[in-house]
């Protein structure tokens, strides 16, 4: 470390003026005390403190400072990783050396000397959690003893944990065989250092027994009842000498599908993929069993199970119809192809029986509001006053106004003068018809209003709303009312006629179609398909935001879906749509139940929940240990205030093996990835002392500057009242002026 020592000025005013200051200040001074005190003694004592008092002024009025420069070699850091999990201690045979001895053999080499006199060394090790920093020779002490390796993670944890700081590389001693990742596509990621690997074990040593194992299934947990989802699975082979593997799936126990899968000859990993149908709400369990090759004797990992929840969507649309006609028969095509809401359907048909489409359960056509409640949207028909009735109609209102969606598609009798506007929904229509006008019929374009252009319903990035089809009857004579907007008009014999009119109401929102003719757009030689794409857009417009349909929900979730016997998983829940001070004293708890099915209640504390994409919610927390190894479902509940909440249950599957405890090879093609990601090196074990010895190891000068002041400080400011005083206290005793 140098030092250096500058004295610094920081007056503003012109150093000239400040000495012209002091001299004639001096001057005037003589001259008083030679011509008022004579040549005494005394004058001279006066003399000599006030030139003192003076000469200190000056000093303070130039403002110094002393700026000390201290330069000092930062040096670098160089990590050192230490996997001390049971898989380092695996050798093929009991004459050959472990993966752990191996490791610990490369900290006994002369390297760590060599770079400790430039760089300093920190040291880890890690099995499941990233150990505190220690020193390389404590890492000699160690015991291979993790029951996990979680190497993904206490990377990171390195990365976050060195973050800013310079470090001239990693040294990873490891045989990078994982119990959490089944695919090393994170190896590539971008490193903020050079991660240095070894080989542990000599090449070939292994004698490669057939072994098939099922690594990974991924597939939707929850998906709603008549969806079509894809089940991919990742099935590694070593020593199968290229020869098919016949994959099975069973669902509940049956089997449902099977293929084969070719892994080539040396070993590696292939991707199956299933397409599963989900045609009833419930819990369906998924096994994937891949058929053992010849002579393979570890068959614990050949198949693996996968639970998925089939719900009902919350997105219910209703579709009521009077006798049927053109425009139902298409809508109702249009509404179960739309995937995005469950649809049921009521037509009149013969002797007034009406005809359902869609999973109807207990509902009926009597719209009451405990029925409407099960629904988002409600699109009515032709039906009269008479037909819809005064209850049915005063149920609608209240469905619109607590947030439900209504279209009104109308016709010749609803929009009659004994149509709707007779009935309770006539408060809420978004026209009113005082003529009740007979429908007219022809060829009317149609053009979107400055409203339409800009509404949900017709956006688009293309050019499919730029030339409306035609329509071929128009009910007129409609008058908008306050609040609603026409989205699209129609040319006719008596002008501009409204065609579509929106309105919010209460909470809800409600649309009125004046024309029985819009199924002509179902007939228009295009490829935008606009009728189509004109019912979806509405519909999606009409469905409640997410975060209106998100209260008194509770969700549980995992931290993993990958799990093995003895691992800690981590459940987390969160109650939708209310507040932290709502849930306060809240309280929650998860049922789990266990293979044997027996059901174990655990409590949830108050803890935040972070989803995958980095958001973090108020919610509860516990985490359990896996002991029993099998499909285990887990269910989270919550009481507070006057309310019950129950989650959907959550199915895991725990693995009925530990892979640290699998007697395999290291995963070199790992460690060669780090390495070539990183921008370090792959190492033999011949090699490693030198490439480390011949680090380039660079110190960076660091300089550090401290102010400190020269004028305002203790002793100047009381040799300045000293001095004054000094020269106070003898004029009195003098007796001088």
């Amino acid at each position: 470390m140098s030092i250096l020592m500058t004295i610094l000025y920081e007056h503003h005013t012109p150093t000239p003026w400040i000495w012209i200051a002091f001299i004639a200040t001096v001057g005037v001074c003589a001259w008083l005390y030679l011509r008022y005190l004579g040549r005494k003694w005394t004058t001279l004592a006066l003399a000599a403190l006030r030139l003192v008092f003076l000469l200190l002024l000056l000093w303070c009025l130039f403002l110094p400072q002393r700026k000390i420069t201290r330069t000092e070699v930062r040096r670098p850091r160089f990590v050192v990783a230490l996997d001390r999990s049971r898989s380092m201690l695996m050798t093929p045979d009991d004459q050959q050396s472990n993966r752990w001895d191996s490791a610990l053999g490369m900290l006994d080499l002369s390297w760590p000397d060599v770079v400790a006199a430039s760089a300093d060394i920190d040291a880890y090790a890690f099995a499941g959690e990233l150990g505190a920093k220690t020193s390389v020779d404590t890492l000699n002490t160690l015991e291979a003893n993790g029951e996990t390796t979680r190497l993904r993670e206490n990377l990171a944890r390195l990365r976050q944990r060195y973050t800013g700081q310079e470090v001239v590389g990693c040294l990873l001693l490891t045989d990078g065989r994982d119990t959490r990742e089944a695919y090393a596509d994170w190896a590539s990621d971008d490193w903020p250092f050079p991660i240095y690997t070894v080989r542990l074990e000599e090449e070939g040593l292994w004698n490669v027994e057939p072994d098939i194992h099922v690594d990974t299934i991924t597939t939707p947990r929850r998906v709603l009842v008549g969806w079509d989802t894809d089940l991919r699975a990742t099935i590694s082979a070593e020593g199968t000498q290229g020869q098919p593997i016949t994959v099975r799936l069973l669902r509940n126990g049956s089997p449902i599908d099977e293929t084969a899968v070719v892994v080539p000859a040396e070993g590696g990993s292939r991707d199956v993929l299933f397409r599963l149908t989900h045609d009833a709400v419930g819990s369906d369990t998924y096994l994937l069993h891949a058929q053992p090759y010849e002579g393979e004797s570890h068959t614990n990992d050949n198949q693996l199970t996968a639970s998925v929840q089939v719900v009902d969507t919350r997105n219910r649309l209703m579709y009521a119809e009077g006798a049927p006609r053109w425009e139902s028969k298409f809508l109702t095509r249009v509404l179960r192809a739309n995937r995005s809401v469950q649809s049921l359907v009521f037509i009149r048909g013969p002797e007034g029986k009406f005809i359902t489409f869609g999973k109807r359960g207990s509902m009926t056509l009597d719209m009451t509001e405990s029925q409407l409640n099960a629904f988002k949207v409600v699109i009515l028909g032709n039906f009269s006053a008479e037909e819809l009735n005064d209850d049915r109609a005063r149920s609608l209102l209240q469905f619109v106004t607590t947030g439900g969606s209504l279209i009104v598609l109308g016709g010749d009798r609803a929009w009659s003068a004994e149509g709707l506007v007779r009935t309770a929904l006539n408060e809420i229509l978004p026209i009113a018809r005082p003529g009740h006008a007979d429908p007219i019929e022809g060829n009317f374009p149609l053009t979107l209003t400055p409203e339409g252009a800009g509404h949900e319903a017709f956006l688009t990035d293309d050019e499919t709303w730029e030339t409306l089809p035609a329509v071929m009857s128009v009910f007129p004579g409609s008058r908008i009312k306050a609040g609603a907007s026409t989205l699209i008009e129609a040319e006719t014999p008596h002008g501009k006629q409204p065609v579509l009119v929106s309105q919010r109401y209460g909470a809800g929102k409600i649309v009125a179609v004046l024309t029985d003719s819009l199924w002509r757009w179902q007939l228009n030689p295009v490829d935008s398909k606009p009728y189509q794409r004109f019912w979806n857009q509405m519909i999606s417009w009409m469905l409640p935001e997410e975060s209106e349909v998100e209260d008194e929900t509770l969700q549980i979730f995992s931290d993993t879906e990958l799990i093995f016997l003895g691992d800690a998983v981590r459940l987390s829940a969160r109650a939708g749509g209310y507040t932290p001070e709502e849930l306060a004293g809240a309280v929650v708890q998860c049922v789990l139940k266990m293979p044997d099915k027996r059901e174990i209640p655990f409590p949830m504390q108050a803890d935040d929940v972070v989803t995958a994409t980095g958001e973090r919610f108020s919610g509860f927390m516990n985490e359990i240990t896996a002991e029993m190894p099998g499909m285990h479902e887990v269910y989270a509940t919550a009481r507070f205030a006057d309310r019950t909440l129950q989650s959907e249950p959550l199915s895991f599957y725990v693995k009925p093996y530990t892979p640290e405890a699998e007697p395999r090879p290291a995963d070199v093609d790992l460690l060669k990835r780090l390495s070539a990601a990183s921008g370090g090196r792959f190492c033999e074990a011949a090699e490693l002392d030198g490439v480390l010895s011949n680090l380039a190891v660079h110190q960076i000068d660091e300089e550090r500057v401290t102010y400190a002041t020269l004028w305002n400080t203790h002793l100047i400011l009381t040799c300045l009242m000293t001095f004054l005083s000094l020269e106070w206290t003898l004029r009195k005793v003098r007796n001088m002026a």
